[in-house]
């Protein structure tokens, strides 16, 4: 077998000799009938080869005593100094047993030889899971395994799978639950922790330090925390969690386990768990009422809180936090810095700034209205009760449209920018399949995620999803308006940002264009336009010659700002080529390389005398 944690020596050389001296037991009892079918049967030789490594000795009755009380006072703390393990123990109050039992159901998480150990000592390799019955076998005081009410299955720190044919419940498999696996195997690493980043200092806040005290004193661990409105909860959630010196841990529905994973990790970290009105509509009543039962801090969101997450009886007192998401230090940061994104998004990093748009005077206006709806949202939709006149839905969606190239998603960005939320671009090649179904469940993951991060979704060339539907003609046909029927229903359900890119808006289904609230029109840019590009293209750091001209660039070429920024990055690798400053010559025969890729040849009319300078550049 491979090597353990430290820790975990002393334990698996107890479970080692307890296993071995259980696989003895039942073979002097009687003998598994071999089979050619190897990998379907393990032999009473193999077993012993497996488990004689540590205990080279048979274990007798005496010795797997003495190595059992080891093995306790090492899962418990009692000897070899603090360990995860020791840890947990205390801090679930588990009995030597329970400890004993857990560290027996994490052993095939260790090292997979375990499993066909346990397959043997089940009598059934298709049941690799140490089982109640097995444990029973095993530890003494595991009888405390048929209290349901076992801090081990009342904490969930451990999960159970049915044996398929096997309807007694002592015959289920047991693990480890995924956060208590991840710490005691990896303590501190693969934490799903909402950063603690928020402007202004905890101590300043009104009403924090009573609220501190109260709960460092047991006598609340709910707190209702509000922003500067009701929706704006996380910034105050984040602003307690740090007067109270603990992290942050929010339950994200894509990647993060269940909620009661979450409850756990809160438990483990010794951190603060928020709840918002997402994680409210994701769980039925009992979940969370058990959350509130657990010895954990919790943070509610206002919304939430209006609704069954804080049942009659649990103690708790409001904190305000009049912070809005442009409060410094927030912005450009992200709501969640580790929220797990699907592989099919892809985070749009925040670079650019108002100053750097250069767009229509009524493009502008429009972009600006859409942040201030999003930083808005909340007392508009709650304070304002515009919520209910809008079917219960807080979604926001604004369809961006204009070529490639004209800024759509760098406008995108300046906006996540601006209210400090993370911009997620949808990769339709990672998303669009073949298989039938397929899509919508990848869809459904992003929808997903995007509800737990709080980012602003964008799709770009959103024709390609969210196109009309057509006449039913062959299966190809149903299948892909069965796409647009979900997607139709799960943007009313989606309480999020939504950005919808495009550059064939009359392509749209039109049940998507009756939902959309605001239209962005991004145009090709005039010469004025175009001027500004120009100049905003060239860093003032970059060496350039006295004959460029960006005024003749701009008015002979009637590219888009994506491509005057591509025109003047190849001018500058052309010019580090031949190691000499940029000249107008470099950025004439980027011009025309640029045109070839666009399936246009170099004209007299653009490029007047240039023309056979950039002859070659198209050919």
């Amino acid at each position: 077998m491979g090597a353990d944690p430290a820790w975990l020596t002393g334990l698996r050389r107890w479970l080692d000799a307890a296993l071995l001296h259980e696989a003895r037991r039942l073979a002097a009892g009687y003998r598994h009938t071999p089979d050619e079918l190897h990998r379907h049967f393990v032999s009473d030789a193999q077993v012993e080869a497996l488990l004689r490594e540590r205990n080279p000795d048979a274990p007798t009755e005496t010795a797997l005593g003495l190595l059992r009380e080891r093995a306790a006072d090492l899962a418990t703390g009692v000897t070899g100094g603090p360990s995860p393990l020791a840890e947990l123990a205390g801090a679930y109050r588990l009995s030597a047993a329970e400890t004993l039992v857990l560290a027996t159901v994490l052993a095939p998480e260790t090292e997979t030889s375990y499993r066909r150990v346990f397959g043997y000592l089940n009598d059934d390799l298709a049941r690799p899971l140490p089982t109640i019955d097995v444990l029973l076998r095993l530890v003494p005081g595991a009888e405390v395994l048929l209290d349901r009410t076992s801090a081990l299955f009342a904490s969930r720190l451990l999960e159970t799978f049915p044996a398929p044919g096997a309807a007694h419940w002592r015959a289920a498999g047991l693990t480890v639950a995924e956060p208590v696996r991840a710490h005691l195997l990896s303590p501190h690493a693969g934490r799903d922790l909402v950063g603690n980043g928020v402007g202004g200092t905890p101590a300043e806040v009104p009403g924090v330090a009573p609220v501190v005290e109260a709960v460092r004193a047991g006598v609340v661990r709910a707190v209702v925390v509000r922003g500067a409105t009701a929706g704006e909860s996380l910034p105050a959630a984040r602003c307690f969690a740090r007067a109270l010196g603990r992290e942050l841990v929010s339950w994200h529905t894509a990647g993060s386990g269940s909620f009661s994973d979450a409850v756990t990790t809160a438990r483990l970290e010794h951190a603060v768990l928020y709840v918002d009105v997402v994680d409210a509509r994701a769980c039925d009543e009992s979940e969370l009422r058990w959350a509130l039962s657990q010895p954990v801090v919790v943070a509610v969101g206002a919304r939430a809180a209006s609704g069954t997450v804080l049942p009659d009886g649990v103690a708790h007192v409001e904190l305000s936090v009049p912070w809005s998401p442009r409060s410094p230090g927030t912005a450009g940061r992200g709501v969640l810095s580790s929220v797990r994104r699907p592989p099919s998004v892809q985070l749009v990093e925040a670079t650019y700034a108002w100053d750097d748009l250069v767009l229509p005077e009524a493009s502008m206006r429009r972009l600006r209205e859409l942040s201030a709806a999003v930083e808005h949202r909340d007392r508009v939709l709650d304070d304002w009760a515009f919520r209910r006149l809008s079917g219960g839905s807080g979604a926001l969606r604004a369809l961006l449209t204009g070529v490639s190239g004209t800024g759509k998603t760098m406008s995108a960005a300046v906006v996540a920018a601006e209210l400090g939320l993370p911009l997620w671009k949808v990769d339709l090649s990672a998303v669009v399949s073949k298989y039938i179904g397929e899509t919508e469940k990848n869809l459904e993951e992003v929808f997903a995620a995007v509800e737990g991060s709080r980012a602003i979704l964008m799709f770009d060339e959103a024709d390609a999803l969210f196109g009309k539907r057509s006449e039913i003609s062959d299966a190809h046909d149903r299948y892909a308006n069965i796409e647009v029927a979900y997607l139709l229903q799960r943007i009313e359900s989606f309480d999020g940002v939504l950005l919808l890119a495009t550059n064939l808006p009359g392509n749209l289904d039109t049940a998507f264009a009756r939902r959309i609230q605001f239209e962005i029109e991004f145009p090709m840019p005039d010469e004025t336009a175009r001027l500004r590009l120009w100049h905003r293209a060239l860093p003032p750091e970059a060496p350039r010659t006295a004959d460029i001209d960006v005024e003749r660039l701009a008015a002979a070429f009637a590219l888009s700002g994506g491509e005057i920024r591509t025109v003047a990055l190849g001018a500058a690798f052309l010019a580090a080529y031949e190691d000499r400053p940029i000249a107008m010559d470099h950025l004439l025969r980027a011009v025309a390389r640029q045109r070839r890729r666009a399936g246009k040849l170099p004209t007299l009319k653009e490029f007047g005398d240039s023309l056979s300078l950039v002859h070659g550049e198209a050919s």
